[in-house]
């Protein structure tokens, strides 16, 4: 396994909001536009990505949504 990539369990000990959150941005949507999405605010959504960055200690949203897409793919291909 890649240093670069957290295991597993640490992904596991992101919220179900984080993920979903983390997703959408992978996504490339805005802050703005998930706390419309999601029915939050703004600064709800920050709070969430940055936990989620602390929870993985990772420095910045480009990482974050790195590690998620290729935590998601791995996923994907070993539970198609």
């Amino acid at each position: 396994m890649s240093d670069s990539i957290p295991p597993p369990k640490t992904i596991n000990q992101l919220t179900p909001r984080q993920l979903e959150i983390i997703a959408l941005l992978a996504e490339e949507y805005s802050n703005k536009n998930i706390a419309t999405i999601l029915s939050i605010s703004g600064e709800t959504v920050k709070k969430h990505i940055f936990k989620a960055r602390r929870k993985m200690n990772l420095e910045n949203r480009i990482q974050l949504i790195v590690m998620f897409v290729m935590w998601r793919e791995r996923k994907s291909v070993t539970n198609p």
